[in-house]
């Protein structure tokens, strides 16, 4: 008889057992869920934050644009050669730090050939300061030449000869990323 409880208290230590082992399984697998519930959740959070930061780059970041002022005209009795006038402003939200520009300008025929390589000088010209939201500078660049009257008359009223301008702008962003320009052209 001591036998036979002894059994049945090891069959029920033993169902005791498998019931406990299948909610420990059933709470395993439960954790492996909430786990890979956790990754995903932190997935995607990491996804919004990288997101609302590129946002608020492309919101808040120095945006340069560049607009064409207008030309000092050439003047053969005082030396002074055909000046384009370049002004750049800030368009976005913080300012612009190390601006760097290569600028130049020359007589070319009109329209420009597909083959004009819109050479810069070697080095950049440099701004010590920054520009701010909303402010401009102006920059320049001056033909390598005079001319004579005619053919400056010719080049003034805008024939098949015409002052062009091309450059290029460099500059660091508030958030310490460097930008450049489009190529800037004009004529």
């Amino acid at each position: 008889r001591q036998a036979r409880e002894q059994a049945a208290d090891v069959q029920a230590s033993i169902a005791e057992a498998t019931r406990v082992a299948g909610a420990m399984e059933k709470v395993a697998t439960s954790m492996s869920t909430s786990v890979e519930s956790v990754k995903t959740t932190v997935a995607i959070n990491r996804e919004i934050a990288d997101r609302q930061k590129l946002v608020t780059v492309l919101q808040s970041r120095a945006y340069l644009a560049v607009l064409f002022q207008g030309m000092v005209e050439q003047d053969r009795t005082t030396g002074i050669r055909f000046e384009p006038r370049i002004q750049i402003v800030n368009k976005g939200n913080t300012p612009a730090y190390d601006i760097r520009f290569s600028m130049a300008a020359d007589v070319q025929p009109f329209p420009l050939s597909n083959e004009f390589t819109f050479p810069l000088p070697e080095e950049p010209a440099r701004f010590s300061s920054l520009i701010s939201p909303s402010l401009t500078k102006f920059i320049n660049a001056v033909v390598p030449e005079l001319y004579g009257e005619a053919e400056a008359g010719q080049i003034r009223s805008g024939g098949a000869r015409r002052v062009v301008s091309w450059g290029l702008i460099r500059y660091r962003d508030a958030f310490d990323i460097d930008r450049k320009s489009t190529r800037l052209n004009s004529s």
